[in-house]
């Protein structure tokens, strides 16, 4: 059995997180299981005056607006804070997933056997892609099965 880490660089600058409209997957390379997040940056008012940074999770099919709300992020050390409308827990694999990405963004820019893709749109027809495997070819699932059959 190999238990060599492998160590991938995350290939996005912090500025991308920080950027206040960031789409990624990361990706287990032990497990294949995948998770997709979105860091937002909210508006000035009275309650934050200074923009917070928050997280969400795509928890559902379609990739531009199933997404919950997982907690704030610290832009100066990275750490996620779960709030009391975070539906999320600290035992939740999705929080724990999102802390180790940004635990790595922030201290060496490496993640042990996990890979961390920017969201891209589908060549053909322009919807999000989240799929590990979409992102890969820049090409959705149906688009590919069009393309595949010789729909196009």
């Amino acid at each position: 059995m190999n238990d060599t880490i492998k160590l991938n660089p995350i290939l996005l600058d912090k500025s991308f997180f920080l950027g206040g409209r960031a789409t990624f997957t990361v990706t287990s390379e032990k497990t294949g299981a995948w998770r997709t997040f979105r860091l937002g940056r909210s508006k000035p008012n009275d309650r934050f005056p200074k923009p917070a940074l928050f997280a969400t999770l795509l928890a559902g099919p379609d990739n531009e607006n199933s997404y919950v709300y997982i907690g704030m992020i610290n832009e100066t050390d990275g750490t996620l804070r779960l709030t009391n409308k975070s539906r999320r827990t600290d035992d939740s694999p999705d929080v724990k997933v999102l802390r180790f990405v940004l635990k790595h963004v922030w201290s060496d820019m490496m993640l042990p056997n996990a890979t961390v893709r920017h969201m891209g749109k589908c060549g053909c027809c322009g919807r999000a892609l989240t799929v590990p495997e979409s992102l890969d070819r820049g090409i959705g699932p149906e688009c590919w099965n069009r393309i595949m059959g010789g729909g196009l």
